[in-house]
Order: C-alpha cells, then structure tokens, then sequence
C-alpha cells in the first residue's frame, strides 16, 4: 500500500507539472478575453471582435494541447509501471535462484550450481529503448546489477567449460577451479545484497 501511494503520488506530480504551464496559459488569456470584452466600447466592433475570436481560438488551442501532452504522459506512465515490473520480476526469479543455489552451497550438495541468469528483459528494455524512461538513479542501480551478472555468468560458463576440458595436472586443476569458484560466489553474494535494493527502488519510482 505505501508502494503504491507513493507511486501514485509520483504520477500526480508528474500530470501536474506537464499540464500546469498550460493552465497557466489558459488563465492568462482568459483574462484578457475578460479585459477586451470590458473594454469593448473603446474599440471598433472588428477589432473587438477580432481579439474575441483570437483569445477563444488560442484558449481552444492551449485546451486540446495539455489534453494531449497529458494524455501523452499517462501512456507513458503506463508504460514505465509495465518495464519496471517486468524488470522486478526477472530481477526476483533471479535473487530465488541465487538464495536457493548459496543454500545448497552451504549445505556441500554442489560444486557448480544450476542458477537463473537470464536477462532477456533487460536486453528487450534497452533494445527498445525503454531503458532510457526510467530516472537515472533507477538506470544507474539496474545498470550495475545487470553488469554483475553478466560477470557471473562468465564465470560460471568458464567453471562448466573448465570441467569439461581434457585433465590438467591435479594441482593446477584445483588452483584454477578454486580461483573461478571463489570469482563466482563472490558475484552471486554481491548480487545477493543490492538487488532487494533495486527491487525497492523499482516499487517506489514511477
């Protein structure tokens, strides 16, 4: 529920601020509208009524183009909300798949785990260019995340490969294997930590 108060409060001032400079406007000329009307006897009839319908087209105008710059907004609005909770939900399959790899580690089951790194919603994101709709502090947190994963996959593909690879003598073997092993856990504990902050982040913006 605070989630969703302060998304929508963030959503508001967003409308807010791209309607109010035409409300503005509006207001202004109405007013001299009001004014030319007033001062009416002081003018000639084709100049008062040459003002009259110029303020009522600009108000008309003014009128339909903050309709639709906030009609422009909502939509993308909408669509911020549908990236970032596709995003949270990569991002939460993935922290599933971390927590329940390091318990198995803990627990001596498995040398190489078996773990969720897809990332095919932030390669759909940034190929569309969605990426760019976020606020930059969202960009920046999920910009990092999804470097580190990047990192630990490498890691973990080089540890698959290295276990298929013809023997090395044993010490170099378990020097080499150790070295991609630590590499990897210490990605997979990283990740562990920031993305419950990235998710956070990503429920509170909008």
């Amino acid at each position: 529920m605070v989630h969703r108060a302060s998304r929508s409060t963030a959503n508001l001032k967003i409308l807010v601020k791209l309607v109010l400079p035409h409300i503005v406007m509006v207001v202004v000329l109405a007013i001299l509208l009001a004014l030319t009307m007033t001062f009416r006897k002081y003018l000639s009839d084709y100049s008062a009524g040459t003002l009259q319908g110029l303020f009522i087209a600009l108000i008309s105008v003014v009128i339909y183009v903050a309709y639709h710059e906030a009609s422009m907004g909502q939509e993308r609005l909408k669509t911020i909300e549908k990236v970032e909770s596709a995003l949270s939900s990569e991002l939460s399959a993935i922290k599933s798949s971390l927590d329940e790899a390091a318990r198995l580690k803990e627990s001596g089951a498995i040398d190489i785990p078996h773990v969720d790194l897809a990332t095919d919603v932030m390669r759909s994101v940034v190929n569309s260019g969605k990426f760019n709709l976020l606020e930059t502090e969202v960009q920046l947190k999920l910009s990092h995340v999804y470097a580190v994963v990047d990192r630990a996959q490498d890691y973990l593909s080089r540890m698959k490969d290295f276990v298929a690879s013809p023997a090395l003598a044993l010490s170099s073997r378990d020097r080499i294997f150790a070295s991609l092993s630590t590499n990897f856990w210490g990605q997979i504990e990283h990740l562990r930590q920031v993305i419950p902050d990235v998710l956070e982040k990503l429920q509170e913006t909008g």
